[in-house]
Order: C-alpha cells, then structure tokens, then sequence
C-alpha cells in the first residue's frame, strides 16, 4: 500500500504491506472552511456580551492585534480579512500588529497587504529587534502596545503540545510578556511536566490578570485541517475560545488506534511544521502512544530550516543522559532547553530515525539519530531490525494529531 506524506512543500511516498499495517492516523471529519471571510464576520461578533465591531470601536481607539500563527500565505491572508474589518473603524495609524516569532518556525517577514504602519514581529531570541526590548528596560509585564490599547484581539493556532498540552492559549499571551516573565512561567510549566507529568498552567489563572485592564480582549482561536486550510475559529473570552478549539481538536485530531506498533512513521505535516527539527519533534512526541518500547520511530520532516534553535543545539552538546539534563534544568532552565531533554528521553525508549535534508554529522552526532534520505529506505532498515512481521502504523499530518491505543471497553 502506498501512502504519501507531506514533506516541505512536496510530498514523499512510502510503502507499507497491508498485512503489517494496523492504521493511518490522521484527522478525522475535519474540513477546509471555504469562506474564510464569512466565517470571520461571524466570530468577530462576540466582543462585550456579543456587540460587534462597530458597536465597540470609535476612529480614535487603538487596536492590538498579536498574532500567533505560522507566517503562511493562508494566515496573511486570515489577517488582511480582519484588519480590512477593523480599517473601516479606526484610523490606520492606531492600529498595531504584533506577530510572534516562535523557535523553529521560518522567519517572520510582514506578508501582509493591507497598509499597516505598525508591525512588529515579537522575537524573543533577538529582543533589540522588538518592543519586547522596552517590557524589560521599563520592566513591564507585557508589551506596551499590548496595555495601552481600547480593543486586544489575540489570535492563536491551537493544536496538541509535549510540554503545554496545547498550543495557543497560554503560550499566546506568554509571547506579549517580558523576557523575565515568560521564562518564570516556562520553568514553573516544564519542570511540573517534567515531575509528574501535569501542567500547573492549565487553566491560565495565573495570567488573568493580562487580559484584565481598561479595554476590551477578545481570543480568536484557529483550528487547521489537513490540506492546510482552516478548519475553524473559535472566537470569544480567553476561557471560551480556548476551551471550544480544544474540544474540537480532542474530537477530531486524537486518533486511537486498536493495538500498539513496533514501527511508527510520523510526519510533521510538510512546510513550515518541519522547517526545523525543533518544531518537528513535537510531531514526534505526540504521536509515540501507540509505539512499543523498544520499537522505530521514523520522523519524515524537510528541516530545511536546520536544528532551528540554539538553546536546543548547545544542550545537546551537554550530554544525552535526561537524568543529568533534568537536573541541569533545575539548576539553570533556559527555554528550548526542554527539547533536549525530550528528545533524549525519547532516545531512552525508541530509535530514532530522521528522513531529512539535514547533514549526517549534525543528525547522527549531535542529535544521535539515525539519518536516511528516502522514508522506504528507513522503513527497510527498521524491518531488518525487528523482522518483516512488524506491525507499522502511519502518522501523515503529525502536527495536527495525537495517537493513542483505544482503551478497551
């Protein structure tokens, strides 16, 4: 049986007998919206007990939009067709675009074609860059724009996460906080994850009191389906929005399959989920509950992007022992650090095999992984290993999913 998986902007084939094969997992029922604009009109609606746009805004206010997506085409266009809405209100010269850099993902560059003076892209790798430079020299909690404005419109892509559970959410609003800040939270979060496996951030009370001040807040939540498109928008209070996208992904995107495999093949769902190895790990993480301990892990990302964090790259040169790494984070925790330590652990339990365009010294020396060129060529080493009976299962769009075995009823 031949199955196709996305690979940087193309897609790469891999063949699988169907007498080993237990499942493809991949969304399910979830479907492109094919009137983007219409969809929009109707969650910007929710904004002060569920008054519209103009209802709330005045020429003279001043919006804040910070955004959390992926720097695609889809999602520029996703923001044109909100800001077209807000220009018919405001003057152009009050509104403000804040669009967050995230470790891994492509470079931030403004896609964007409506005529917004005020665009600045929230990089916290290179705070000079940014206003995040002005949250700590006037030790701000949050970005100047971000306090001062009448209406915050956060808007965030919201999938399955190793460390938060889920994207979008809290980690939007870390992105509006100062170095300082954010990295208290990410410690508290990853060294919770790390003891007991649970998030003490969960329900964000801790940063409720952002979203508090005079104006107005409003949470767009984007849902993404298979074909790249959206799949939904969830809009309303933090609390709403973020809690009816991850119903929805829990319903459609967590996959169970019937029993375990001893070789799992996962996409990070081509480009820009495996620019990097940084971001496509998590595809990795997420989908390894059906994997026997012991068994092949296959990761099919481009990484054309290379290793896509530095922090990450150094903690690798620190050791492969995630006993020595958890201490080591305690002592000193640095964000993108726990990738390292993911990894490892994940090193700890399967074999790792990396099909990318990556260079062999980088994957096999300083990652420890095992490099291949074609999928079907680290399929053939992973059967030599664990014999031809092996049973396999396929994760394509490993960015949208989580697989797990079904419980038994």
């Amino acid at each position: 049986m031949e199955i196709w998986i996305p690979y940087g902007e193309t897609e790469v084939r891999v063949g699988v007998r169907t007498e080993n094969l237990v499942g493809i997992a991949q969304p399910k029922d979830i479907f492109t919206i094919l009137n983007p604009k219409l969809a929009l009109a109707e969650t910007i609606s929710n904004i002060r007990g569920g008054h519209s746009l103009d209802r709330v805004l005045s020429h003279d206010d001043k919006v804040v939009l910070t955004v959390d997506l992926p720097p695609t085409n889809k999602y520029f266009e996703l923001i044109d067709l909100l800001l077209f809405e807000i220009l018919n209100l405001v003057d152009i010269n009050r509104i403000s675009v804040l669009w967050v850099q995230n470790d891994g993902w492509p470079p931030v560059q403004n896609g964007l074609k409506s005529d917004v003076k005020n665009f600045t892209v929230l990089n916290h790798t290179k705070p000079e860059l940014t206003t995040a430079k002005e949250c700590v020299e006037k030790n701000l909690m949050v970005c100047k724009e971000f306090n001062e404005a009448s209406l915050r419109i956060l808007v965030g892509k919201v999938g399955f996460d190793p460390v938060w559970g889920y994207t979008g959410g809290v980690k939007t609003i870390l992105s509006l906080m100062n170095t300082q800040a954010r990295t208290e939270f990410y410690r508290r979060l990853v060294l919770a994850q790390i003891e007991n496996g649970s998030s003490d951030l969960d329900n964000a009370k801790d940063l409720e009191s952002i979203l508090s001040p005079d104006g107005s807040s409003l949470m767009l939540s984007v849902v993404e389906s298979i074909d790249g498109g959206i799949a939904g928008i969830f809009s309303g209070t933090f609390d709403e929005s973020f809690r009816l996208s991850k119903e929805f992904i829990d319903e459609h995107c967590r996959i169970g399959l019937d029993k375990g495999v001893d070789i799992l093949i996962v996409g990070a769902g081509g480009r820009p989920y495996d620019y990097t190895l940084f971001s496509s790990l998590d595809s990795a993480i997420m989908n390894t509950g059906v994997l026997k301990r012991g068994g092949v892990l296959i990761l099919v990302a481009e990484c054309m992007g290379g290793c896509g964090s530095d922090v990450f790259r150094e903690w690798m040169f620190k050791g492969w022992d995630p006993e020595k790494l958890k201490s080591m984070l305690k002592r000193n925790f640095e964000i993108g650090a726990e990738k390292a330590y993911l990894l490892t652990k994940l090193l700890e339990e399967f074999r790792l095999y990396l099909v990318s365009v990556m260079p062999d010294y980088y994957v096999k020396n300083i990652f420890r992984l095992k490099s291949s060129r074609t999928v079907n060529d680290a399929l053939q080493h992973a059967l030599r290993i664990l014999g031809r009976e092996s049973e396999i299962a396929v994760a394509p769009y490993g960015s949208l999913t989580q697989t797990l075995i079904k419980p038994r009823s």
